[in-house]
């Protein structure tokens, strides 16, 4: 199974003179926790709500913009890649999504939870219920 048939084409990106605070807006209103920053359709970094929440603890004043405390040096896939190749990659990095590039060109994400339905789908275990024998975690 390839990338391009499990990634997220609908993307939400933000340009890198984007101050922090639209970024959060972007991520909380989308729900996501991931956002590519993009010049046009070329990938320039990623910036996460982890990033921002640390930023927002370490700022002292001083706007800052996206540009300023993204991830330039990125882990990327190609929509050929496979789902295990990313399944690896988001395990041994401890990342939560890849942006998948055509080229140069942004063309999707790929998040744990993309791979975690394709890997439920090879098992058949979509529509699997567990027995009411199993118990929560109780804190």
């Amino acid at each position: 199974m390839f990338v391009g048939r499990r990634m997220k084409r609908d993307l939400v990106t933000v340009p890198p003179g984007a101050a922090l605070e639209e970024a959060a807006r972007l991520l909380k209103a989308h729900r996501i926790h991931h956002l590519p920053v993009v010049d046009g359709e070329r990938l320039l970094g990623i910036v996460t709500d982890t990033d921002l929440r640390n930023e927002t603890l370490r700022a002292a004043g001083a706007p800052r913009t996206v540009g300023e405390v993204m991830t330039r040096d990125v882990v990327t896939l190609s929509p050929g890649d496979t789902i295990d190749d990313a399944m690896l990659i988001l395990s041994r990095q401890r990342f939560g999504a890849l942006p998948v590039l055509d080229g140069e060109r942004l063309v999707g994400i790929v998040a744990k939870a993309d791979v975690l339905v394709a890997l439920l789908e090879t098992l058949d275990l979509r529509d699997y219920t567990w027995s009411t024998s199993v118990a929560p975690v109780s804190a």
